[in-house]
């Protein structure tokens, strides 16, 4: 490519011999450049070779360039000034991208004469939008400075691969430093290494800008597992997309008397810091978790704290597997698989306005004591505003199975939620099934949540079920539950109720419309409009209020003032301030 000369004259020049006439016409012995061409262009470099009329009075040559026609701000010149004609290198150049550039000519008194500006467009990458075997990184980002006004650009794989190998070899966690995805992506490539994991991970700021992450993202090395692996302090995920299929074919199961935890989700298997936000991201691929003595399987994250908002599932969820291991004294180690429509485990923090689609289903896995739910596995956060359309299946076990269309086992606060699906508890083959159409066991608080009619809540197999169309179980001195409402039907074998399977905390203000029915009629029938069983132990803080309503049958039967708790247990009358539903 080839530019006009053009000369730029200065009223000092007298002063350096340059001969600059009144007139402002080109003098005799100003240089003039010429013949500007840029040839050799690659995806990375390109060379600029120009001409020089004049030479006797020339310190050095030189090039400005960049992306923005108006802040050339690189640099690059010489001072080995023999004969007429030079050839200057450009590197580190972003690829398929328009570059602007000047050349110069440049006196001992910092005098320039520069040529007029020219252009030129970099080679697309080789690889381009795709995420192939033996990927090359690329050596710079599209551009950007990585500020929050000025993001590093990621336009090719190339430059997602960079990314992938300056945080996992450690040199550069990028914290305070944001980028921004300018296209969509496809993984081809056997093995996908996630962004961050063992003891790197990202920590700054990503803007997906509504761009998609497609194809497989699978291995089998990597315990925190993901687009991301891990995530550190003030990190922030936005904006992304991840159509891929998302699987973690890892076994690290120890034999040891120690136990292995494994971490996968689409965005990110592990968050490490409360400070983590992960908003507006959608998953439409699957998600699959790994097998190891702790399994957490999330569409959006395996296992974490933070804040997680306004995301989205329409993909399945397959929890992990979790293997159980003894020592000589046959101390259990491990055994817990915990998956969730948004997270596996929820440790602090919030999930606000989050949506699990009915195109979605959520799956738990074989373990000892696996917990499944359409939110959230284990919440012992804050779930405020998320909406659950995913049939919920929790997995089987040997120990307890925990089950519901929110959060299979909750100790936080779920506020104004509500599940339309169908939740199916696991089975069980030892102690106990638990599963409710928001939680399967409340350790805290269910405030204002609905299940519509649209799905069921059906108990798990055979044993110690206990199901209810909010919880399987209210457990505890904190266990409460506020103006809920359940419209699904409930059946189960065991311990059901309309409300809930067992209450040994609090309920007030809530109402059921399900039918309710124990399919074996098993053990004396423990079967009620409300609960199956108001725990008859008088603890203080086991309260069911009469604030509370039943109008759906029980076993067939209308309701009516008899069958509202199975074990027969009165109800107590309403506090003062709570209206009955």
């Amino acid at each position: 490519m080839t530019t006009r000369n053009r000369l730029i004259t200065y009223t000092i020049c007298t002063l350096l011999g340059w001969g600059c006439q009144e007139d402002n016409l080109p003098p005799q012995n100003i240089p003039v450049i010429s013949n500007v061409t840029v040839t050799g262009i690659t995806e990375n470099t390109a060379l600029c070779t120009f001409t020089v009329t004049i030479t006797e009075a020339i310190h050095s040559v030189g090039i400005n360039y960049g992306t923005d026609s108006s802040q050339l701000t690189g640099d690059f010149s010489i001072d080995d000034i023999s004969g007429n004609t030079f050839t200057l290198p450009l590197n580190n150049l972003a690829d398929d991208m328009m570059y602007y550039y000047k050349v110069y000519v440049r006196d001992k008194m910092f005098t320039y004469i520069y040529s007029e500006i020219g252009e030129f467009k970099t080679q697309s990458s080789p690889y381009g939008s795709t995420f192939s075997n033996g990927i090359t990184p690329a050596r710079s980002f599209r551009g950007g400075d990585g500020t929050q006004n000025n993001p590093y650009l990621i336009a090719n794989a190339q430059q997602l691969k960079k990314l992938v190998n300056d945080v996992n070899n450690g040199g550069n966690g990028y914290a305070n430093t944001y980028f921004k995805l300018t296209t969509d992506i496809q993984v081809t490539a056997d093995e996908w290494i996630p962004i961050g994991y063992g003891n790197f991970s990202f920590n700054g700021n990503f803007d997906g800008n509504g761009h998609t992450i497609s194809g497989t993202l699978k291995s089998d090395k990597y315990r925190e597992f993901g687009f991301f692996g891990q995530l550190g302090n003030n990190t922030r995920i936005s904006n992304l997309t991840i159509a891929a299929t998302v699987r973690n074919e890892g076994n690290f199961a120890s034999t040891s008397s120690s136990s292995v935890e494994i971490y996968t989700g689409a965005i990110a298997g592990r968050v490490l810091h409360a400070n983590v936000i992960i908003s507006n991201c959608h998953i439409t691929g699957t998600v699959t978790g790994g097998v190891a003595n702790g399994s957490y399987t999330g569409g959006v994250l395996g296992y974490g704290s933070g804040t997680i908002q306004n995301c989205d599932i329409s993909g399945n969820i397959t929890g992990g597997s979790a293997i159980v291991v003894t020592d000589d004294d046959s101390y259990y180690w491990g055994g817990w698989a915990q998956t969730g429509g948004i997270v596996g485990r929820f440790n602090w923090g919030e999930i606000t306005n989050c949506t699990v689609f009915n195109s979605a289903t959520i799956i738990g896995n074989v373990c000892d004591q696996p917990c499944t739910g359409g939110i959230a596995g284990v919440n012992g956060a804050r779930i405020y505003d998320c909406t659950n359309h995913a049939n919920v299946t929790g997995g089987s076990n040997t120990g307890n199975s925990d089950t519901g269309g929110i959060v299979g086992n909750n100790y936080g606060e779920i506020n104004n939620c509500t599940n339309t699906s169908t939740v199916t508890g696991g089975t069980n083959t030892n102690i106990y099934a638990r599963t409710g159409g928001i939680a399967g066991v409340n350790s805290n608080s269910i405030i204002n949540c609905i299940v519509s009619a649209n799905g069921m809540v059906v108990g798990g197999g055979s044993g110690a079920n206990l199901t209810g169309g909010i919880a399987g179980l209210n457990a505890g001195s904190n266990g409460n539950i506020t103006n809920c409402t359940n419209n699904a039907n409930v059946s189960a074998s065991y311990v059901v109720g309309g409300l809930v399977g067992i209450n040994n905390g609090e309920i007030h203000t809530s109402l059921n419309t399900g039918n309710i029915t124990d399919n074996n009629l098993y053990r004396n029938n423990y079967t009620g409009g409300l609960a199956g069983w108001n725990n008859d132990n008088n603890y203080d803080y086991t309260h069911l209020y009469s604030c509370c309503t039943n109008r759906g049958t029980v076993n067939g039967q209308a309701a009516n003032a008899n069958n509202q708790i199975g074990n027969g247990k009165e109800i107590e009358p309403c506090q003062d301030g709570h209206a009955k539903r």
